[in-house]
């Protein structure tokens, strides 16, 4: 039995270090793509693939987190179960796509855009090689194997982004990125497919189907609308505002996420298996729990901070003056950012032992409150800058209410969880003053930003080393075994 709780530990240590380095570095490929696109290409191009990726990202959330998750929780999998979920999820993808098809024009109509016609049919080609290979990606999750999937997801993003980069320099204007979003995902299910492949001539299990779809609808449900939320939002900013507004909300939502969404969904990535084989033992649950949600926070907070402080000099640096709008939407998105760990880790944990049921609950709750909010906002006429502080007002009310349910089941409510956050929430403010200050001094952007990146890193390795020892040394134990990994591979 300890043998075996080794072993898991082991591969969640592995697994953190290839799905959180390895997502830094896709980030950092996606980020610098993007910024040669926006050189390349002008915010309408972004705002108008916004609109269109709106309806694209909630078929690929459903497809990505609705019944591949049964796989990853299922204790034991026969042979018949992951063609099943094959099959289901081809099936499902192609409706979706046929559905977008038919009403691409009515969708166009609406968005008072023509444009957006055939760009929607051609981007939802990408659910179906999304769908193609999602199960080979849950049986690899499932199994704690990262390294191949980094791998796979880093070549996805290098290729992908040169091709958008020649045709955009081809002077294919806004079908770059179109091409951009669609090779990306067929890069990847090439390869996937690949790596890990299952029987695709097996019986279609109707019983493993029906537990699957018993665990998962209501979190499909709930993901569906919180995706639709999400993206519903940026309908609102195209049509109320402008495509060039929605172009600096998508483009500066890329940043804030590429510096903390997908370090979160890396950690969840890998405590979500990890959980799921603890989900009958509450005292190791709420351990680990607490450990996850303070590495998260210890590694993304400093960086959502330094990025709200140093947005002027990135937008300045690395953009060009029609970019400018950006600089206010980067910086309320990037402390807007601060919740979604804290978010994650509550409704993580109702995920693992599965009570979907309250996920749900939460979920209708908490949208209703968000569209009471937003209603109010728009009525009054707030600008966008309002907007986006009545969201993080909302997330602040969305995690309030997701603590609940971690009280109740692993005895990990408000108090704690704050008494966790805090020393780090504190260290990292102090980081991000300094970082702030760094702002007086009248010298060039570049010079300027150099200097910021350098004092954030250096105070914020002091402070922790001396006020976060915990989190300090564990961070440092994980980098000194991946160090370790890489000389016994080599």
């Amino acid at each position: 039995m300890s043998e075996n709780k080794t072993n898991i530990k082991n591969k969640a240590i592995s697994g953190m270090i290839w799905s959180s380095g390895g997502s830094f570095a896709f980030q950092l490929i996606r980020i610098v793509t993007q910024i040669v696109l926006a050189r390349l290409l002008w915010p309408e191009a972004f705002g108008l693939v916004a609109l269109v990726m709106a309806f694209v990202s909630v078929a690929n959330y459903l497809i990505e987190n609705g019944l591949t998750l049964f796989i990853i929780r299922k204790q034991e999998l026969n042979e018949n179960d992951a063609y099943s979920l094959f099959i289901a999820n081809m099936i499902f993808a192609t409706s979706i796509v046929v559905l977008f098809i038919l009403g691409s024009g009515f969708i166009a109509n609406y968005l008072n855009e023509p444009t957006t016609q055939l760009l929607l049919i051609v981007s939802s080609s990408a659910i179906l090689f999304n769908a193609f290979g999602s199960v080979h990606k849950a049986l690899l999750t499932r199994d704690l194997q990262f390294r191949g999937q980094t791998v796979i997801m880093l070549v996805s993003a290098i290729v992908s982004g040169i091709i958008a980069v020649i045709v955009s320099i081809l002077n294919f204007g806004v079908w770059s990125l179109v091409i951009y979003n669609v090779s990306y995902q067929f890069i990847q299910t090439i390869l996937l497919v690949r790596l890990y492949s299952f029987n695709y001539k097996g019986k279609i299990d109707r019983i493993f189907l029906k537990e699957a779809i018993v665990y998962s609808w209501k979190l499909m449900l709930s993901g569906l609308i919180h995706t639709v939320y999400e993206n519903i939002f940026n309908i609102i900013m195209g049509s109320l505002f402008s495509v060039s507004a929605l172009g600096y909300y998508s483009n500066a939502l890329k940043i804030r996420d590429g510096a903390a969404q997908t370090l979160t969904d890396a950690i969840q990535k890998v405590s979500f298996p990890v959980l799921s084989k603890l989900q009958d033992k509450k005292d190791s649950m709420l351990e680990t729990s607490r450990r996850i949600l303070k590495l998260s926070i210890f590694i993304i907070y400093p960086i959502l901070i330094g990025l709200a402080a140093t947005s002027e000099s990135i937008v300045k640096v690395v953009f060009n003056d029609q970019w400018l709008g950006m600089i206010p939407i980067m910086q309320i998105l990037a402390i807007n950012g601060l919740l979604i760990p804290l978010h994650k880790v509550n409704l993580n944990i109702l995920t693992v032992i599965g009570r979907t049921d309250l996920y749900l609950r939460l979920e209708i709750i908490k949208k209703v409150v968000a569209f009471i909010t937003i209603s109010i906002a728009l009525m009054i006429g707030v600008t966008l800058e309002g907007l986006l502080w009545v969201l993080f007002i909302n997330a602040i009310l969305g995690y309030i209410i997701n603590v609940h349910y971690s009280k109740v089941f692993i005895g990990y409510g408000y108090i704690d969880q704050i008494k966790d956050i805090s020393p780090i929430t504190i260290v990292s403010i102090m980081m991000g003053a300094l970082v702030f200050l760094c702002a007086n001094i009248d010298i060039s952007s570049l010079y300027l930003l150099v200097i910021q990146v350098g004092v954030g890193a250096v105070s914020y390795i002091v402070l922790s080393y001396f006020f976060l020892k915990t989190e300090f040394n564990d961070v440092l134990n994980i980098l000194k075994n991946m160090i370790h990994k890489i000389r016994h591979r080599k």
